[in-house]
């Protein structure tokens, strides 16, 4: 019976390690150990998710272009033709 409950408080453990929250999201889960980001600044992520207006104001316009008729032919020009013809048994006909 002991033996039976210690097996499942180890899967139990095992299980919530595997497909439980990851590491870098637990809180305060090691005793003793201290953070490196004070809890009442903002971390650089949420400062970046509040802005969006400043991030979009230093992207760099680029005018838009047509391609020039005309090129794709003069690219494959040099490469062979080869016309093949393929029939279908009478039998494969839809």
């Amino acid at each position: 019976m002991a033996e039976v409950k210690l097996l499942r408080e180890q899967v139990a453990y095992l299980t919530d390690k595997r497909f439980g929250r990851s590491k870098e999201t637990l809180s305060n889960q090691v005793s003793g150990q201290l953070s490196l980001f004070s809890e009442d600044q903002p971390s650089e992520a949420t400062r970046s998710a509040e802005t969006p207006a400043t991030q979009t104001a230093s992207a760099i316009e680029v005018n838009q272009h047509r391609r020039k008729a005309g090129q794709k032919a003069a690219k494959i020009a040099h490469l062979p033709v080869i016309d093949q013809h393929h029939t279908l048994a009478e039998g494969d006909w839809i």
